[in-house]
Protein backbone atom coordinates (compact mmCIF):
# COMPACT_ATOMS: atom_id res chain seq x y z
CA UNK A 1 0.00 0.00 0.00
CA UNK A 2 2.93 2.33 -0.14
CA UNK A 3 2.75 3.02 3.24
CA UNK A 4 6.74 3.94 4.98
CA UNK A 5 5.81 2.19 8.27
CA UNK A 6 4.56 -1.04 6.62
CA UNK A 7 7.70 -1.27 4.45
CA UNK A 8 10.04 -0.46 7.49
CA UNK A 9 8.42 -3.19 9.57
CA UNK A 10 8.93 -5.57 7.07
CA UNK A 11 12.37 -5.30 6.47
CA UNK A 12 13.52 -5.04 9.97
CA UNK A 13 11.68 -8.18 10.72
CA UNK A 14 13.38 -9.88 7.69
CA UNK A 15 16.56 -8.99 8.43
CA UNK A 16 16.12 -9.81 12.68
CA UNK A 17 15.32 -13.49 11.42
CA UNK A 18 18.31 -13.36 9.25
CA UNK A 19 20.51 -16.04 12.02
CA UNK A 20 18.28 -18.75 11.30
CA UNK A 21 18.31 -17.73 6.73
CA UNK A 22 14.63 -18.45 6.13
CA UNK A 23 13.23 -18.17 2.49
CA UNK A 24 10.60 -15.53 3.39
CA UNK A 25 7.52 -14.47 1.00
CA UNK A 26 5.21 -11.78 1.66
CA UNK A 27 1.37 -12.12 1.86
CA UNK A 28 0.39 -8.97 0.55
CA UNK A 29 -3.02 -7.20 -1.43
CA UNK A 30 -0.78 -5.94 -3.70
CA UNK A 31 2.02 -8.39 -4.73
CA UNK A 32 3.27 -7.12 -7.56
CA UNK A 33 3.91 -3.43 -5.91
CA UNK A 34 5.01 -5.73 -3.03
CA UNK A 35 7.85 -7.32 -5.02
CA UNK A 36 9.47 -4.36 -6.49
CA UNK A 37 9.66 -2.41 -3.25
CA UNK A 38 10.76 -5.34 -1.48
CA UNK A 39 12.51 -7.63 -3.81
CA UNK A 40 11.00 -9.95 -1.98
CA UNK A 41 8.58 -12.83 -3.48
CA UNK A 42 4.90 -12.20 -2.79
CA UNK A 43 1.27 -13.67 -2.80
CA UNK A 44 -2.31 -12.14 -3.31
CA UNK A 45 -3.89 -11.72 0.26
CA UNK A 46 -7.34 -12.30 -0.17
CA UNK A 47 -10.67 -12.36 2.63
CA UNK A 48 -11.21 -16.10 2.98
CA UNK A 49 -14.53 -15.37 5.04
CA UNK A 50 -16.80 -12.93 2.73
CA UNK A 51 -15.90 -10.11 4.67
CA UNK A 52 -15.88 -8.39 1.27
CA UNK A 53 -14.57 -9.17 -2.15
CA UNK A 54 -16.41 -12.45 -1.98
CA UNK A 55 -17.14 -13.19 -5.39
CA UNK A 56 -13.38 -12.40 -6.26
CA UNK A 57 -12.11 -14.95 -3.75
CA UNK A 58 -14.30 -17.48 -3.96
CA UNK A 59 -15.88 -17.35 -7.75
CA UNK A 60 -12.72 -16.17 -9.41
CA UNK A 61 -10.45 -18.65 -7.29
CA UNK A 62 -8.45 -17.07 -6.16
CA UNK A 63 -8.92 -17.63 -2.05
CA UNK A 64 -8.52 -21.61 -3.45
CA UNK A 65 -5.00 -21.08 -4.76
CA UNK A 66 -3.86 -18.65 -2.22
CA UNK A 67 -4.78 -21.88 0.50
CA UNK A 68 -2.64 -24.19 -2.26
CA UNK A 69 -0.01 -21.84 -1.50
CA UNK A 70 -0.21 -21.34 2.19
CA UNK A 71 0.00 -25.46 2.35
CA UNK A 72 3.48 -24.96 1.44
CA UNK A 73 5.01 -23.56 3.73
CA UNK A 74 7.06 -24.21 7.06
CA UNK A 75 5.77 -21.09 9.30
CA UNK A 76 3.26 -17.81 9.11
CA UNK A 77 4.48 -15.07 10.77
CA UNK A 78 1.98 -12.42 11.31
CA UNK A 79 1.07 -9.17 13.42
CA UNK A 80 3.48 -6.69 11.94
CA UNK A 81 1.56 -3.47 13.16
CA UNK A 82 -1.71 -2.88 15.25
CA UNK A 83 -4.17 -5.35 13.20
CA UNK A 84 -5.30 -7.54 16.20
CA UNK A 85 -8.48 -5.09 17.68
CA UNK A 86 -12.06 -5.76 17.75
CA UNK A 87 -12.64 -2.48 17.85
CA UNK A 88 -12.99 -1.90 14.36
CA UNK A 89 -15.20 -4.67 13.80
CA UNK A 90 -15.64 -8.24 13.00
CA UNK A 91 -14.61 -7.91 9.55
CA UNK A 92 -11.04 -6.25 10.22
CA UNK A 93 -10.14 -8.65 13.27
CA UNK A 94 -11.55 -11.80 11.06
CA UNK A 95 -9.16 -10.64 7.95
CA UNK A 96 -6.22 -9.71 10.77
CA UNK A 97 -6.56 -13.62 12.06
CA UNK A 98 -8.00 -16.07 10.05
CA UNK A 99 -4.68 -17.49 8.42
CA UNK A 100 -3.74 -18.15 11.72
CA UNK A 101 -6.78 -20.87 11.52
CA UNK A 102 -5.77 -21.74 8.02
CA UNK A 103 -1.93 -22.46 9.54
CA UNK A 104 -3.22 -24.56 12.41
CA UNK A 105 -5.30 -26.57 9.72
CA UNK A 106 -2.25 -27.24 7.84
CA UNK A 107 -0.51 -28.01 11.20
CA UNK A 108 1.88 -24.84 10.30
CA UNK A 109 3.19 -22.84 13.14
CA UNK A 110 2.65 -18.96 13.53
CA UNK A 111 4.21 -16.40 14.93
CA UNK A 112 2.74 -13.53 16.01
CA UNK A 113 5.58 -10.12 15.66
CA UNK A 114 5.66 -7.04 16.09
CA UNK A 115 2.43 -6.70 17.02
CA UNK A 116 0.10 -3.84 18.34
CA UNK A 117 -2.96 -5.83 20.39
CA UNK A 118 -6.05 -4.07 21.65
CA UNK A 119 -7.79 -5.33 24.92
CA UNK A 120 -10.62 -7.33 23.49
CA UNK A 121 -13.77 -5.28 23.79
CA UNK A 122 -16.19 -8.58 22.32
CA UNK A 123 -16.97 -11.98 23.30
CA UNK A 124 -15.68 -13.08 20.04
CA UNK A 125 -12.56 -10.60 20.20
CA UNK A 126 -11.18 -12.31 23.47
CA UNK A 127 -12.01 -16.10 22.14
CA UNK A 128 -10.10 -15.22 18.92
CA UNK A 129 -7.14 -13.07 20.73
CA UNK A 130 -6.76 -15.58 22.90
CA UNK A 131 -7.24 -18.74 20.39
CA UNK A 132 -4.28 -16.93 18.37
CA UNK A 133 -1.83 -16.17 20.94
CA UNK A 134 -2.04 -18.93 23.19
CA UNK A 135 -1.15 -21.39 20.39
CA UNK A 136 2.13 -19.18 18.81
CA UNK A 137 5.20 -20.38 19.02
CA UNK A 138 6.61 -17.08 19.94
CA UNK A 139 4.75 -13.61 19.95
CA UNK A 140 6.93 -10.40 20.41
CA UNK A 141 4.36 -7.55 20.84
CA UNK A 142 5.43 -3.58 21.05
CA UNK A 143 2.77 -2.05 23.42
CA UNK A 144 2.42 -2.07 27.20
CA UNK A 145 -1.36 -3.86 27.00
CA UNK A 146 -0.66 -6.12 24.35
CA UNK A 147 1.61 -7.72 26.48
CA UNK A 148 -0.88 -7.89 29.40
CA UNK A 149 -3.32 -9.07 26.65
CA UNK A 150 -0.58 -12.02 25.57
CA UNK A 151 0.47 -13.03 28.86
CA UNK A 152 -3.35 -13.46 30.06
CA UNK A 153 -3.29 -15.83 26.94
CA UNK A 154 -0.12 -17.82 27.07
CA UNK A 155 2.06 -17.02 29.97
CA UNK A 156 5.58 -15.34 29.44
CA UNK A 157 7.11 -18.47 27.64
CA UNK A 158 8.64 -16.95 24.47
CA UNK A 159 6.48 -13.90 25.37
CA UNK A 160 7.68 -10.60 24.91
CA UNK A 161 7.42 -6.40 24.94
CA UNK A 162 10.14 -5.05 22.92
CA UNK A 163 8.51 -2.25 21.32
CA UNK A 164 8.48 -1.48 18.26
CA UNK A 165 10.94 -3.17 15.78
CA UNK A 166 12.01 0.04 13.67
CA UNK A 167 13.57 0.96 16.80
CA UNK A 168 15.97 -0.91 15.75
CA UNK A 169 16.38 0.06 12.30
CA UNK A 170 19.89 1.94 13.46
CA UNK A 171 21.12 -1.25 14.62
CA UNK A 172 19.85 -3.76 11.96
CA UNK A 173 20.84 -1.59 9.21
CA UNK A 174 24.17 -0.42 10.47
CA UNK A 175 25.70 0.60 7.24
CA UNK A 176 22.49 2.54 6.24
CA UNK A 177 21.91 4.38 8.74
CA UNK A 178 25.52 5.88 8.86
CA UNK A 179 25.44 7.06 5.55
CA UNK A 180 26.19 10.91 4.90
CA UNK A 181 22.52 12.77 3.76
CA UNK A 182 22.00 14.70 1.28
CA UNK A 183 21.16 17.36 3.74
CA UNK A 184 23.91 17.28 6.13
CA UNK A 185 24.88 20.73 5.27
CA UNK A 186 21.53 22.49 4.98
CA UNK A 187 19.38 24.59 6.95
CA UNK A 188 17.71 23.22 9.92
CA UNK A 189 14.28 21.81 9.34
CA UNK A 190 11.20 20.47 10.73
CA UNK A 191 10.29 17.13 9.18
CA UNK A 192 6.37 17.05 9.54
CA UNK A 193 4.66 14.07 8.57
CA UNK A 194 0.76 13.94 9.19
CA UNK A 195 -1.95 11.34 8.39
CA UNK A 196 -4.16 11.95 4.90
CA UNK A 197 -7.12 10.72 7.28
CA UNK A 198 -6.15 11.72 10.78
CA UNK A 199 -10.14 10.85 12.00
CA UNK A 200 -10.15 7.52 11.31
CA UNK A 201 -10.43 6.44 14.56
CA UNK A 202 -13.08 9.37 15.30
CA UNK A 203 -10.73 11.51 17.21
CA UNK A 204 -8.62 13.54 15.48
CA UNK A 205 -10.88 15.57 12.96
CA UNK A 206 -9.38 18.55 10.79
CA UNK A 207 -12.24 21.25 10.06
CA UNK A 208 -11.10 24.60 8.49
CA UNK A 209 -10.08 26.76 11.64
CA UNK A 210 -7.53 23.32 12.99
CA UNK A 211 -6.14 23.41 9.86
CA UNK A 212 -5.33 26.86 10.23
CA UNK A 213 -4.26 26.75 13.84
CA UNK A 214 -1.70 23.74 12.67
CA UNK A 215 -0.54 25.94 10.07
CA UNK A 216 0.20 29.03 11.91
CA UNK A 217 2.17 27.32 14.59
CA UNK A 218 4.67 25.79 11.71
CA UNK A 219 4.83 29.36 10.34
CA UNK A 220 6.41 30.25 13.74
CA UNK A 221 8.41 27.71 13.58
CA UNK A 222 9.72 29.06 9.65
CA UNK A 223 9.79 32.33 11.32
CA UNK A 224 12.76 30.93 13.89
CA UNK A 225 14.52 30.12 10.71
CA UNK A 226 13.70 26.60 10.26
CA UNK A 227 12.40 24.57 6.81
CA UNK A 228 9.22 23.28 6.93
CA UNK A 229 9.84 19.44 5.11
CA UNK A 230 6.11 17.10 4.69
CA UNK A 231 7.04 13.56 4.20
CA UNK A 232 4.60 10.97 3.35
CA UNK A 233 4.35 8.03 5.10
CA UNK A 234 1.41 6.49 2.78
CA UNK A 235 1.23 7.57 -0.87
CA UNK A 236 -1.64 5.80 -2.12
CA UNK A 237 -4.90 6.17 -3.86
CA UNK A 238 -6.75 4.67 -1.22
CA UNK A 239 -5.10 7.60 1.03
CA UNK A 240 -2.54 10.04 0.82
CA UNK A 241 -0.48 11.85 3.39
CA UNK A 242 -0.09 14.71 1.09
CA UNK A 243 -3.73 15.40 0.75
CA UNK A 244 -3.70 16.50 4.43
CA UNK A 245 0.34 18.08 4.01
CA UNK A 246 -0.73 20.55 1.06
CA UNK A 247 -4.29 21.46 3.19
CA UNK A 248 -1.90 22.80 5.98
CA UNK A 249 0.84 24.48 3.35
CA UNK A 250 -1.75 26.33 1.49
CA UNK A 251 -2.75 28.01 4.99
CA UNK A 252 1.03 28.77 6.03
CA UNK A 253 2.32 32.25 5.40
CA UNK A 254 5.78 30.62 5.08
CA UNK A 255 5.31 29.22 1.58
CA UNK A 256 8.95 29.77 0.81
CA UNK A 257 10.39 27.50 3.50
CA UNK A 258 8.53 24.63 2.79
CA UNK A 259 9.43 21.75 1.26
CA UNK A 260 7.56 18.51 -0.33
CA UNK A 261 9.33 15.23 -0.08
CA UNK A 262 9.27 12.52 -2.30
CA UNK A 263 7.93 9.17 -0.46
CA UNK A 264 10.92 7.02 -0.58
CA UNK A 265 11.99 3.26 1.15
CA UNK A 266 15.49 4.05 0.81
CA UNK A 267 16.52 2.85 4.08
CA UNK A 268 20.08 5.62 4.08
CA UNK A 269 17.55 8.46 2.64
CA UNK A 270 14.90 7.76 5.61
CA UNK A 271 18.00 7.68 8.17
CA UNK A 272 19.16 10.81 6.77
CA UNK A 273 16.15 12.48 6.95
CA UNK A 274 15.19 11.87 10.61
CA UNK A 275 18.85 12.34 12.22
CA UNK A 276 19.23 15.46 10.71
CA UNK A 277 15.90 17.13 11.83
CA UNK A 278 15.77 19.21 14.23
CA UNK A 279 12.03 18.38 15.46
CA UNK A 280 9.50 15.84 13.89
CA UNK A 281 5.85 16.65 13.90
CA UNK A 282 4.71 12.80 13.91
CA UNK A 283 1.26 11.84 13.52
CA UNK A 284 2.49 8.71 11.59
CA UNK A 285 3.22 5.94 14.55
CA UNK A 286 6.51 5.34 12.54
CA UNK A 287 7.63 8.88 11.84
CA UNK A 288 8.00 9.30 15.89
CA UNK A 289 9.04 5.80 16.10
CA UNK A 290 12.47 6.94 13.96
CA UNK A 291 12.46 9.91 15.72
CA UNK A 292 13.13 8.32 19.04
CA UNK A 293 15.55 5.91 16.85
CA UNK A 294 17.53 8.79 16.07
CA UNK A 295 17.30 10.75 19.26
CA UNK A 296 15.52 13.68 17.60
CA UNK A 297 13.33 15.92 19.33
CA UNK A 298 9.47 14.80 18.49
CA UNK A 299 6.06 16.05 18.93
CA UNK A 300 3.50 13.45 18.48
CA UNK A 301 -0.37 14.72 17.20
CA UNK A 302 -2.19 11.28 18.61
CA UNK A 303 -4.89 10.33 16.61
CA UNK A 304 -5.15 6.88 17.69
CA UNK A 305 -4.39 5.21 21.20
CA UNK A 306 -1.37 3.51 19.89
CA UNK A 307 0.76 6.60 19.42
CA UNK A 308 -0.40 7.37 23.35
CA UNK A 309 0.99 4.56 24.09
CA UNK A 310 4.01 5.28 22.32
CA UNK A 311 4.21 8.43 24.18
CA UNK A 312 3.74 7.22 27.52
CA UNK A 313 6.33 4.21 26.57
CA UNK A 314 8.99 6.92 25.42
CA UNK A 315 8.22 10.07 27.56
CA UNK A 316 6.63 12.05 24.17
CA UNK A 317 5.01 15.34 24.39
CA UNK A 318 1.67 15.45 22.73
CA UNK A 319 -0.69 17.39 20.78
CA UNK A 320 -4.34 16.90 20.98
CA UNK A 321 -6.74 17.75 18.87
CA UNK A 322 -8.02 19.81 21.28
CA UNK A 323 -5.27 21.76 21.39
CA UNK A 324 -5.80 23.10 17.80
CA UNK A 325 -8.53 24.86 18.94
CA UNK A 326 -6.62 27.14 21.07
CA UNK A 327 -4.83 29.63 19.33
CA UNK A 328 -1.08 29.46 21.57
CA UNK A 329 -1.20 26.05 22.60
CA UNK A 330 -0.22 23.81 19.50
CA UNK A 331 2.56 26.30 18.81
CA UNK A 332 3.68 26.16 22.44
CA UNK A 333 3.67 22.09 22.19
CA UNK A 334 5.52 22.14 19.27
CA UNK A 335 8.55 25.25 20.98
CA UNK A 336 8.56 23.08 23.56
CA UNK A 337 9.71 20.02 22.05
CA UNK A 338 11.54 21.80 19.90
CA UNK A 339 13.73 23.37 22.59
CA UNK A 340 14.06 19.82 24.18
CA UNK A 341 11.03 19.63 26.79
CA UNK A 342 9.45 16.06 27.92
CA UNK A 343 6.49 15.30 30.15
CA UNK A 344 8.86 12.43 31.75
CA UNK A 345 11.25 9.62 31.47
CA UNK A 346 8.82 7.25 30.00
CA UNK A 347 8.77 3.35 30.66
CA UNK A 348 11.23 1.70 27.82
CA UNK A 349 10.36 -1.98 27.34
CA UNK A 350 11.75 -4.65 29.42
CA UNK A 351 13.38 -6.50 26.60
CA UNK A 352 15.16 -5.89 23.62
CA UNK A 353 14.44 -7.09 19.80
CA UNK A 354 18.28 -7.86 19.63
CA UNK A 355 18.62 -9.71 22.60
CA UNK A 356 15.71 -12.19 21.40
CA UNK A 357 16.12 -15.10 18.78
CA UNK A 358 13.44 -16.34 16.48
CA UNK A 359 12.18 -19.45 17.50
CA UNK A 360 12.30 -21.30 14.33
Amino acid sequence: MRNLGDELMLRCLVRWMDPVHPQVTVLSERPEECERTSALPALRNVPLLGQWAWYDAWGRGAAIRLLRQLRGFDGLVGGGGDVLRDDRGWRHLSFATEKYFVAQAFGTPWYVLNAGIGPPTTGYGRRILRHVLERARQVVVRDRRGYEVALAARGPAETYFAGDIVLALPRLFPDECRALGDRARSAPYLLVCLRGNPDTFGRFAMPEPRLQQLAAALDALAARGLRIAFLPFQQHDTEDDDTLHRAIADRMRARDAIDFVPWTIDIARVAALFREASLVVAMRLHAAVLAEAFGTPTAILAYDRKLLEFARQRGIPVVEAADLDRAEACRARLEDALDGGRPGAGEPPPHDWMQIAFQA
